[in-house]
Parts: C-alpha cells; sequence; structure tokens
C-alpha cells in the first residue's frame, strides 16, 4: 500500500487520458507501466466516484474495458446495470451481499473480504486514501486480490483430506477392535507385549485420523481448543514409550529426569508440543529434564 501511495503522488504526465489540470491527478510512465503488470486490480476514484486508473488486473476480476471505466462517475444506482454490479459492490461495500471486515471502521486501510454467488468470486479489497498538495484527501485507492481459486485449491484439499480421513477410519476401527478382542485373549507372555503394542499403536494412528477430520471444523470455524489438565509426568512418561518403538531399534536411547518435587497439573496444550517434540527428528541421545 506505501508504493501505490508513493506511486500516486507525482507527476506532470497524463493517465489514462486524465488531465492533471482539471483533476489535480497524474502518474508518470514508469508508475503506469507497473500499475498495468500488477497481478492486483488497481482502481482510483475521486470523491466523486469518478474512476481515474482502472488496470489489466481490474479489467479481468470485473470483466469490464477501462475504456467504458476511466473518466466515468458512479453511484449505487449504477448496481440496477447488471454488467457492472459487481463492480458497484466493490466500490461501495455496504451493497455486497456478504463481507467480513479486517478493520476497524474510519481506520485505513480499509480491508474488507467480499464474496459474490453469481458468478462465483472471492476477493480481497484494500481501500486507502489519496492526499492531495494541500492536505485534503483527493480521492482513494481499491487494491482487489483476486482470491477466488486459491479458495477453490484450499476447499479442494480440504475436501480431499476429510474424504481420505474417513475412509481410513473405518478399517482402522476394525482393526482396533480386533486387537482390543485379541489381547483379552489367553497369549503367551511372548504374545501378550507385541498384541499390546499394536493395539497402542493402532489407537494411535486412529487418533491421528480423527485429527485429520478436525481440517473440515477448522474450515467451517467450528474447531476450538478442548483444554484439560493432565499429569505432565505420566504424559511424557507415554509419549517415550511410544517413541521407543521407532528409537530402539535404531539405537536411540531417551532419557526422562523426573523432577525431585511433583509437578502440577497442566493443560493438555503440552500434548501437541510433547507429541511433535518427542516424535521428532531424534538425536542419537536425548534427554528432557524437568
Amino acid at each position: 500500500m506505501n508504493f501505490i501511495k508513493k506511486i500516486f503522488k507525482s507527476s506532470n504526465v497524463e493517465f489514462s487520458g486524465i488531465n492533471n489540470e482539471e483533476n489535480g491527478f497524474a502518474i508518470d510512465g514508469l508508475s503506469k507501466a507497473v500499475i498495468e503488470a500488477l497481478r492486483d486490480g488497481i482502481i482510483v476514484y475521486d470523491r466523486d466516484s469518478k474512476i481515474l486508473v482502472f488496470n489489466k488486473a481490474a479489467e479481468k476480476i470485473f470483466n469490464l474495458n477501462s475504456e467504458e471505466i476511466i473518466g466515468r462517475s458512479f453511484s449505487p444506482n449504477d448496481i440496477k446495470e447488471s454488467k457492472l454490479k459487481i463492480l458497484i459492490q466493490t466500490l461501495f461495500p455496504s451493497l455486497a451481499p456478504a463481507i467480513v471486515k479486517h478493520s476497524e471502521s474510519n481506520v485505513y486501510p480499509q480491508i474488507v473480504d467480499i464474496s459474490f454467488e453469481e458468478p462465483k468470486i472471492e476477493i480481497r479489497v484494500a481501500t486507502n486514501r489519496i492526499g492531495d498538495s494541500k492536505g485534503g484527501i483527493f480521492g482513494f485507492v481499491k487494491i482487489i486480490n483476486d482470491r477466488t481459486r486459491e479458495l477453490n485449491i484450499l476447499k479442494i484439499k480440504n475436501e480431499f483430506i476429510s474424504t481420505a480421513a474417513h475412509q481410513l477410519r473405518t478399517p482402522l476401527t476394525a482393526i482396533n477392535w480386533a486387537l482390543e478382542s485379541l489381547v483379552r485373549e489367553s497369549l503367551t507372555e511372548n504374545q501378550k507385549p507385541i498384541v499390546e503394542t499394536g493395539l497402542q499403536a493402532s489407537s494411535h494412528l486412529l487418533k491421528i485420523v480423527n485429527d485429520l477430520l478436525d481440517v473440515s471444523k477448522i474450515e467451517e470455524g467450528r474447531y476450538g481448543y478442548n483444554f484439560e489438565k493432565i499429569n505432565l509426568i505420566n504424559f511424557i512418561e507415554d509419549m517415550i514409550k511410544k517413541a521407543e518403538e521407532i528409537a530402539v531399534p535404531a539405537g536411540i536411547k531417551i532419557y526422562l529426569k523426573k523432577p525431585v518435587e511433583p509437578r502440577p497439573q497442566t493443560n493438555c496444550l503440552w500434548k501437541y508440543f510433547f507429541r511433535q517434540h518427542i516424535s521428532g527428528r531424534c538425536r542419537p541421545e536425548r534427554r528432557i529434564r524437568l
């Protein structure tokens, strides 16, 4: 935004037919070339909503030709013209079907996300003021970032993860149930630890799959932390036991030096930290001191 503001401070060259003496606005040739090359749409308009700049990216986003837009003043009533509907709702966000504000009122730059259904378009719009030589407000600049493709890819990715997790959960649940049944059978001393290890591993894997399903909850804004008090020492010992299944065959030793005095219970947020910390890339010897 600071870069754009610098561009709009200079010079004595006309831009897209806008006369600098009449409008008090001009852009030099280099700045014009930069604006035209930007991937984000740029719209500049004065206090009467007269469009002064409408770059190529804006043409693509709004499916409009700059020649029919530049030099024209717009008002909310122009929303009745179907081809101008999305542009008018962007210029006047209060008319938009769905917006999410990311800034406080009367604080610039104003940043909003706007969603359109027909056609399906998702944009982020940053609006800032342009000052004149007398210290007043000459007009405004809008920077429009088309997020449609980005959000579509994110949605497809989340749907894939959710579908894959659901498909994994069914056979894992069956494996878990079979191991739970097996561990209750009469097993030899050699067989029992093998089955218990398999049950622990399958339960852990099932927990990971359930965590993957939380992706859809995050996307829908339904995900939250569920804090609970745990015994940190017992939890770390459990994590070490799981890590040893991989560490011991690799010749890695993991030590836990317990504190002399008992530690108070802590929130489950530690669970994620220690699970990632212990099950991550291990050095030949790792000591955990509390």
